[in-house]
């Protein structure tokens, strides 16, 4: 994004809330791109973020309302998947209680890969009928933590 854009560098939230419906919600998106600098000015305007935290090859992307997007350089457009685009999704249960009815869905569904707690946040990792990652966070993911899942990305 330009220097001027005035959503580059938005603030990062601190907390957050659940939907009145009680569903778990999507937190943030790990999509591998082509061309880095392009695509984080595409999506920072598009969906009004600025940019968190970058290194060489993946930047992350935050909003006042806490949504994260993560971006990752792949210049051949080559990943594990074969492609560019979404790698992984990440949701927030409702509760503790939605966080462990989540992590028994991936288990009974043979879809459980693992669940790591870090800072006092658990974070379940299981995959889809595709293969695509699913993660499960509770509580929400700050911005801090949210380094975890942006060091994840390069390892997918």
């Amino acid at each position: 994004m330009t220097p001027s854009s005035p959503h580059t560098g938005a603030p990062a939230p601190s907390g957050g809330q659940d939907p009145a419906d009680g569903r778990p919600r999507l937190s943030a998106l790990v999509i591998y791109v082509r061309d880095l600098d392009q695509s984080a000015a595409f999506y920072g305007d598009l969906l009004r973020m600025g940019i968190a935290t970058r290194d060489t090859t993946a930047l992350l992307l935050t909003d006042a309302g806490g949504s994260m997007v993560v971006l990752r350089a792949m210049p051949r457009g080559e990943h594990s998947l074969g492609g560019v685009g979404v790698q992984a999704t990440v949701w927030t249960a409702r509760d503790a209680e939605d966080l462990d009815r989540c992590e028994r869905l991936l288990r009974e569904r043979d879809a459980h890969v693992e669940t790591t707690s870090v800072d006092g946040r658990t974070v379940v990792e299981g995959r889809d009928p595709n293969g695509l990652t699913v993660l499960i966070a509770y509580p929400r993911l700050e911005p801090v933590v949210a380094q975890l899942i942006m060091n994840r990305a390069y390892g997918w």
